[in-house]
C-alpha cells in the first residue's frame, strides 16, 4: 500500500505539472488498475488507494470531460463507502462525495442527493466515536459543498442543521474550508437567515461556534477570523442586551466570555 501511495504521489505531480497532456496516458494505461482497486472489496488499503488516486486526478485536471466521467463512475463507489468501518476508506469516501458534486453540478448530483446526505449524515452523527474525528469533519465539509451546489431548496433543509456540526476541530485542513464556507454563508444575506433559523433560534449556538473558532486561530485563516469579527459583532446586535447576557452565562469559558466582551466593545 505505501507503493500505491508513492505511485499516488507521482501521478499528482504529473498531472500538476502537465496538466492534460499526462492525462490521456493515465486514462489508457492505469485508470483500469486503479478501478480494478476500487472495486476490491476484499483488501480495503487497495480500495482506499484507488479512491485516492482517482480524487487526485480530478482535482488535478478540473473539469474534462474525462474527470466528469471518472466522477460519476466514482460517486456511487464514494456514498457505499461513507459509512464503512474502515477508517481511511470511510474518511476518503466523504470528501470524495462532496469533490464529485462539485464537480457533476446540480444536474448531474441530483439523483444521489437524498443517498449522499444520508451516509454524510450517519458519519457527522458518529463523530465523538473513536477516530472518527476527522471523517466527520470531512463529511461536514461534503454537506456545505452540497448545499452550494444544490441551491436554494438544498440549503433550506441543510443549513439550519449544518451549523450545529460545528465547530470543526478535527481536521485542520478541512476545519479551515469548512469555517471559510461558513463565513461566506453568513456574508450572504438570504443564506444567513437560513442559518438564524426559525426566530433566530440558531444565533446563540452560531455565536458560540464563531467565539470557539476565534478562540483557536488555527482553525480558520487571518482573513476569515477577521471577518468573523464583523459577523459576531452584528449578531450580538441582534440578539440585543438580553440575549447578550444570556450568551455570556451560557459560555463556560472564561476565554470566550472575554471575546464576547472584547468584540462587543470594540
Amino acid at each position: 500500500s505505501k507503493m500505491i501511495g508513492h505511485l499516488n504521489d507521482v501521478i499528482k505531480s504529473l498531472l500538476k505539472n502537465t496538466k492534460n497532456n499526462y492525462l490521456k496516458m493515465f486514462h489508457s494505461r492505469l485508470l483500469r488498475i486503479f478501478s480494478a482497486f476500487m472495486k476490491d472489496n476484499s483488501n480495503e488499503d487497495l480500495q482506499n488507494a484507488g479512491i485516492c488516486c482517482l480524487i487526485d486526478v480530478i482535482e488535478a485536471v478540473g473539469k474534462h470531460q474525462a474527470t466528469l466521467q471518472y466522477s460519476k463512475d466514482l460517486l456511487p463507489l464514494a456514498i457505499a463507502k461513507s459509512t464503512s468501518k474502515n477508517i481511511d476508506v470511510r474518511h476518503s469516501a466523504v470528501y470524495c462525495v462532496g469533490m464529485c458534486a462539485t464537480m457533476l453540478g446540480p444536474q448531474g448530483f441530483a439523483p444521489f442527493y437524498s443517498k449522499a446526505m444520508q451516509g454524510l449524515v450517519q458519519t457527522i452523527e458518529a463523530k465523538n466515536e473513536p477516530d472518527i474525528g476527522p471523517a466527520a469533519d470531512n463529511a461536514i465539509s461534503s454537506v456545505g459543498k452540497i448545499a452550494v451546489v444544490m441551491g436554494l431548496k438544498a440549503k433550506k433543509e441543510i443549513l439550519g442543521k449544518w451549523v450545529s456540526y460545528l465547530p470543526c476541530k478535527n481536521d485542520i485542513d478541512e476545519a479551515k474550508r469548512v469555517h471559510s464556507m461558513l463565513c461566506s454563508f453568513l456574508e450572504n444575506e438570504s443564506d444567513a437567515k437560513l442559518i438564524y433559523g426559525p426566530n433566530n433560534s440558531n444565533i446563540p449556538k452560531l455565536i458560540s461556534t464563531i467565539v470557539a473558532i476565534l478562540g483557536s486561530t488555527h482553525l480558520a485563516e487571518e482573513d476569515i477570523l477577521k471577518k468573523f469579527i464583523r459577523i459576531l459583532k452584528g449578531l450580538l446586535q441582534i440578539i440585543g442586551r438580553e440575549g447578550r447576557q444570556r450568551i455570556h452565562g451560557m459560555l463556560t469559558n472564561s476565554e470566550h466570555q472575554d471575546i464576547i466582551q472584547r468584540v462587543w466593545k470594540s
